[in-house]
């Protein structure tokens, strides 16, 4: 008799420990995928600044990211019964999507693959470097610029766009003259200038 209890106890145990081991292995999973996407985050913002228009991309990603999280949110939490836990879960569920809808909205604008990169003519502005320090250089003091923003118009507006190299653009290129740049037009209709260093 003692030793089926003993039997029956050690196999709860060793059931107890295999479902704590799979829950660790889910959050480290989960732990691992947040990392990768942070640095795929980091990584895409060199595209944000290359793209025109952006500010409305990342409107209208908010927008649908928002949307998107209030419905996993309102799925996943209804069966909960604990207000607390709702909310919680809700939360767990939204934030996500709305802070990395627009990595997700400029990655998979700029992914279209079909797209043929083409030349589109820009009315030329100014090119001007930027510093890391918002005091900028010192007076005799020589340092690298941080990147360098470009400013030109395009179908009427005008646009800027930085780059952390400085391009290869002619010396003698004044305000006004034209400026021919490499463009793609992305999955959800923003164009991203593609240009080589």
């Amino acid at each position: 008799m003692s030793y089926w209890k003993s039997s029956t106890k050690t196999k709860s145990d060793s059931g107890l420990l295999k479902a704590a081991w799979k829950q660790k292995l889910v959050l480290l999973a989960g732990a691992i995928a947040a990392v990768g996407l942070i640095v795929l985050y980091v990584f895409e913002f060199r595209w944000f600044d290359r793209t025109i228009q952006f500010s409305q991309l990342v409107g209208w990603s908010l927008g649908v990211g928002a949307i998107i999280g209030i419905l996993l949110g309102r799925y996943f939490s209804q069966n909960e019964t604990d207000l607390t836990d709702k909310i919680r879960l809700f939360l767990f569920c939204f934030f996500p999507c709305v802070l990395f809808a627009p990595f997700v909205a400029s990655w998979s604008n700029r992914v279209a693959f079909w797209q043929e990169s083409r030349t589109e003519p820009v009315v030329f502005v100014q090119a001007q470097a930027y510093y890391a320090s918002r005091s900028g250089p010192l007076k005799g003091e020589k340092i690298k610029p941080s990147g360098w923003a470009y400013f030109f118009y395009y179908r009427g507006k005008l646009r800027r766009i930085k780059s952390k190299e400085q391009w290869a653009i002619p010396a003698q290129m004044n305000r006004g003259d034209t400026l021919l740049l490499n463009m793609k037009r992305g999955l959800w209709g923003f164009d991203v200038v593609r240009f080589e260093s």
